[in-house]
């Protein structure tokens, strides 16, 4: 065999081989059960914050800077 058939098929088997290490585990690990359970609670991973979400108050004039703030970077950066 020569150099230039071994090479190629060395350089992707160590590649394939770094990779495949690469993975780690999490940290913790949580059962099928606690999974479930919090996809059944929150289907789509998405939490709104409901803590300033009061409308009353305000005119059509009134320009609200956090909510504009928040509503452009929900959209933005989603």
């Amino acid at each position: 065999m020569t150099y230039q058939t071994w090479a190629p098929a060395a350089a992707c088997g160590l590649a394939l081989f770094v990779t495949g290490c690469a993975h780690t585990a999490p940290a913790t690990k949580s059962t099928a059960q606690e999974r479930q359970d919090r996809a059944m609670k929150d289907p789509f991973g998405y939490k709104p914050d409901w803590s300033n979400s009061s409308i009353s108050g305000g005119g059509t004039a009134d320009l609200d800077k956090d909510g504009l703030h928040k509503d452009l970077d929900h959209v933005l950066n989603p």
